[in-house]
């Protein structure tokens, strides 16, 4: 287990200060969420269902679908698509509470693998869709029931992206598969941490397959290098 460092006490704190001010932000919606799920490789389970309501949901095109869930403890997570799977929102709460927290349009939302939660310290949700340049991800981050998402939008060009915690702090980062040509022929992993910033890259890979740990890719911080 890697120890603490002044950079990820600083990561941590950030991380602290994004979520607190995100809960602000939308405390006029009156509503909350506690914290923990099973590893990454639990993705969620699929929950056809649809409303007809679009308020309730945060669907901008009906019909409304509930594409995937997930649960963190005892808080259920929902991603929401419109009828073209093109906007989503996170519904995020136990019964009689909920919040809707907008993704927004970063592809065509994945029927399968489109949502993943990670319970740590620092809780997160990755949703994740497809996009002409490859696979994209958007990050929603929670921490002592409040919640809020992150602007940044991680890309894949060797489309994968799943959370894991790669440098022992207090939640996952994002590991990301690039190409390292433009054929395609290698491909690496690129870790980030929650807030944006770059953790490092592996060596490359004969195909994202081959990447450690598959499909739960993993690695030690210590074997990561700088990206090129």
């Amino acid at each position: 287990m890697a120890r603490r460092t002044p950079r990820t006490v600083l990561v941590t704190a950030t991380l602290g200060a994004l979520v607190f001010a995100g809960a602000v932000a939308g405390a006029a919606l009156t509503r909350t969420d506690p914290a923990p799920t099973p590893p990454p490789s639990a993705a969620g389970t699929t929950a056809p269902a649809t409303t007809s309501d679009p308020r309730a949901d945060g669907c901008l095109r009906e019909p409304c679908r509930v594409l995937r869930t997930a649960t963190l403890g005892d808080t259920r997570v929902e991603l929401v698509a419109d009828s073209g799977a093109k906007t989503g929102r996170l519904r995020i709460g136990g019964p009689g509470t909920s919040r809707v927290i907008e993704i927004g349009e970063i592809g065509v939302l994945l029927p399968e693998g489109a949502l993943q939660c990670y319970p740590a310290s620092i809780s997160a949700c990755l949703v994740r869709a497809e996009g002409t340049r490859g696979q994209t991800g958007k990050v929603v981050v929670g921490r002592s029931g409040k919640w809020s998402s992150l602007e940044r939008a991680y890309l894949s060009t060797a489309g994968y992206i799943v959370l894991n915690n790669i440098v022992a702090d207090s939640g996952p980062e994002v590991v990301t598969a690039q190409c390292s040509s433009e054929s395609c022929g290698t491909v690496h992993a690129q870790v980030f941490t929650l807030v944006g910033s770059t953790v490092g890259c592996t060596r490359g890979y004969s195909s994202v397959e081959a990447l450690p740990g598959y499909p739960a890719v993993e690695v030690a911080a210590s074997r990561l290098r700088p990206c090129a």
